[in-house]
């Protein structure tokens, strides 16, 4: 974790705007999950990260000091918030912003 950085989870929802977006200089945290499912998949293999994003299990959240919550997609905000993390880390700094509606959608 690097000092005077805002410490950010965000799940990976598309690649393309993730890589983008990382490449503000704070800490990101990306959930994973085994299998990698739709959200849990971490940094894949597509692009070069920088060092400062980082991969950390779901069960492992909780225990991060988090400044800011992005949630890229409705399933991430109406599910997983209460599956990963603390009632204190849901009363931080939170941002939805939905990549693909129609893509977003768990079935």
């Amino acid at each position: 974790m690097r000092e005077g950085c805002l410490n950010i989870l965000t799940w990976h929802v598309h690649g393309s705007y993730l890589n983008n977006l990382v490449q503000v200089p704070h800490n990101w945290y990306l959930p994973t999950k085994p299998g990698r499912p739709p959200g849990y998949g971490g940094k894949g293999a597509t692009f070069q990260w920088p060092d400062w994003v980082h991969e950390i299990p779901a069960e492992e959240v909780r225990h991060l000091k988090l400044d800011v919550v992005l949630y890229q997609s409705l399933p991430n905000y109406a599910e997983d918030q209460f599956q990963i993390l603390t009632p204190e880390q849901r009363v931080k700094i939170k941002a939805l912003h939905e990549q693909d509606r129609k893509q977003n959608r768990r079935r």
